[in-house]
């Protein structure tokens, strides 16, 4: 069971990989694809060198990129505020 929110995704895509997680528009991430986004986004947040609990600001409209950010922020160590 995850205990932060970003192992949801995580936990989900093991036996739920292929399903739709999310869509806007005319695009949809399924659990994999959000899962490697997630990770990407994290890996790029801890290479600038995030530290743990420091903020990243999320300023942007509702789209599949930002909740790539937010769950990427907290897989980073980070903290979001909208």
């Amino acid at each position: 069971m995850a205990d932060l929110v970003h192992q949801l995704i995580f936990e989900t895509v093991q036996s739920k990989g292929e399903r739709e997680a999310l869509k806007y528009g005319a695009v949809a991430f399924d659990y994999y694809t959000l899962a490697q986004s997630v990770r990407r986004f994290a890996d790029a947040l801890v290479a600038f060198q995030l530290g743990r609990g420091e903020r990243v600001a999320v300023y942007a409209e509702k789209r599949l990129e930002t909740v790539v950010a937010l769950f990427g922020a907290a897989a980073a160590g980070g903290v979001f505020v909208r």
